[in-house]
């Protein structure tokens, strides 16, 4: 993977092949970037680029997936993502806001394309921590949450 710092940008490249955050499967190398935080805290990121339309998987048996985002991670076995994510159903790219949270390795919550479907393009994202709670928000604007 390709990572490019530009003032307040990131951009990242990946190859034609399987990046994935998925504990079940033994695949936890898709690309990141951390840094540590404690205590409450609002994290925002504006996700943008295009995901390819139409994308065949790479993997057998599993749908083409893209996502990008905010991800709070305390280890590969608990950490929280809030993406823009894209997965493709029959050739038909579909965009929504993916919110999945893991304990122990086992999903609390797994992202829902049914749940906040997205229009196409950027997208604003915000992960919040209060106390013992974590919250997700997307907006298309920044503004209205």
């Amino acid at each position: 993977c390709k990572f490019v710092f530009d003032r307040a940008r990131l951009t990242v490249a990946l190859p034609g092949s399987d990046h994935a955050l998925g504990f079940e499967r033994g695949q936890m190398n898709a690309p990141r970037v951390l840094r540590p935080v404690e205590g409450d805290f609002i994290a925002q990121v504006k996700v943008g680029g295009a995901f390819p339309a139409g994308a065949k998987s790479v993997v057998e048996g599993r749908r083409p997936f893209h996502g990008a985002g905010l991800l709070l991670w305390a280890d590969e076995k608990n950490y929280v993502r809030l993406e823009r994510a894209e997965l493709v159903f029959d050739g038909k790219n579909t965009s929504y806001a993916s919110f999945e949270s893991r304990e122990g390795g086992k999903f609390v919550r797994a992202g829902d394309a049914s749940e906040q479907p997205l229009e196409a393009g950027a997208t604003y994202l915000r992960l919040e921590r209060r106390g013992d709670k974590v919250y997700g928000a997307a907006s298309p604007d920044g503004v209205q949450w």
